[in-house]
C-alpha cells in the first residue's frame, strides 16, 4: 500500500499511521491498535450485533 494512502487513512480517522490495521472481519483499514482500538471495524461489528 503506497504511504500516502496510508497517511492519508490515518488523517481521516484521527490516529497515527502506525494504529491503524486490518479489521478481522472484512479488511478494510482501520484503526486497528493503540488507544480505543478495535478487532472489527463499525460495519461488521454492527453486522455481528445484529445476529
Amino acid at each position: 500500500m503506497p504511504m500516502a494512502t496510508v497517511e492519508r487513512a490515518a488523517a481521516v480517522l484521527g490516529c497515527p499511521s502506525w494504529e491503524l490495521g486490518l479489521c478481522v472481519g472484512c479488511g478494510q483499514l482501520m484503526q486497528r491498535y493503540g488507544r480505543n482500538a478495535a478487532m472489527y471495524g463499525n460495519v461488521c461489528r454492527a453486522a455481528l450485533n445484529g445476529r
